[in-house]
């Protein structure tokens, strides 16, 4: 299975722990299935070392220089896992081509990652997970995003955030065009995801949502235990098979022409 998964945040913080969620509640029950590798572009800079308190050994820098060199032309080298160290996240081995800090990186990285027929974010078994930070149209990751499967867009379940999805709508709908299936993924606050998913429906948004965030506490090297953690990873593999599902839901087919109209029988 190939999928490429882009997470998000229209305003605000969640992106970088929702990718790493996702990955480590991914499930890979199946044998021929892996644990799914997350990349560090947001345009801002990476996060995850600092938070892990890791030496970037191997990560973003690696893949660009390998890019650079040439040396991949005749060859199947996975790049990304050329890139990727493993972080321990909530008890999983998570691949993670950790990005430095301050962005200058990420920046030049996105060009070469994301360029047509490049396929380094699309490989040909696996799934990539791609944290893109806070997302905008004018963002270099906004093409990593519209190559996407999925955009799963992390927003607070307040009114504010709402009022910013409101406003982005337009913005998630184009880029939707292009390609990627968009889902929210509520972090609980005011209101709960399914208060949202109310509100959204009514008020006619062109928006799924995927269901709540689990509690960012139990992303971590060493967890907190007990029957809410495991209510919490719960709710955390519940909205990766929620991503997951999406991303594999075929999509409905076009109209090529517009139906011809039933023949009206004759007035008498």
């Amino acid at each position: 299975m190939t999928m490429l998964i882009a997470v998000g945040t229209l305003k605000g913080r969640g992106a970088t722990t929702t990718a790493l969620a996702l990955a480590a509640h991914w499930n890979t029950e199946d044998a021929d299935e892996r644990t799914p590798v997350v990349v560090e572009l947001d345009p801002e800079g990476g996060d995850a070392a600092a938070y892990w308190r890791v030496r970037i050994e191997r990560g973003l820098a690696d893949v660009i220089a390998l890019l650079a060199s040439g040396a991949l032309a005749d060859t199947d080298v996975d790049v990304l896992a050329e890139g990727s160290q493993e972080l321990p996240v909530a008890g999983v081995a998570v691949p993670v081509v950790c990005a430095a800090p301050g962005g200058r990186g990420v920046r030049k990285a996105i060009p070469m990652l994301a360029a047509p027929g490049a396929k380094l974010l699309d490989p040909p078994d696996g799934v990539v997970i791609a944290d893109l930070g806070r997302l905008h149209h004018e963002s270099p990751a906004w093409s990593v995003a519209a190559a996407a499967d999925v955009l799963v867009c992390v927003t607070e379940g307040t009114l504010a955030a709402l009022a910013q999805v409101r406003a982005r709508i337009e913005d998630l709908s184009s880029l939707e065009r292009l390609g990627p299936r968009t889902g929210l993924v509520v972090v609980e606050r005011e209101s709960t995801a399914a208060e949202v998913e109310e509100v959204a429906l009514t008020a006619d948004l062109d928006v799924r949502v995927l269901g709540a965030a689990g509690p960012g506490s139990l992303i971590d090297a060493d967890p907190p235990t007990g029957r809410a953690a495991r209510r919490g990873h719960r709710a955390w593999r519940v909205l990766a098979d929620a991503v997951r599902d999406l991303a594999e839901t075929p999509r409905p087919l076009a109209l090529t022409a517009a139906p011809e109209p039933a023949p009206q029988e004759a007035l008498s």
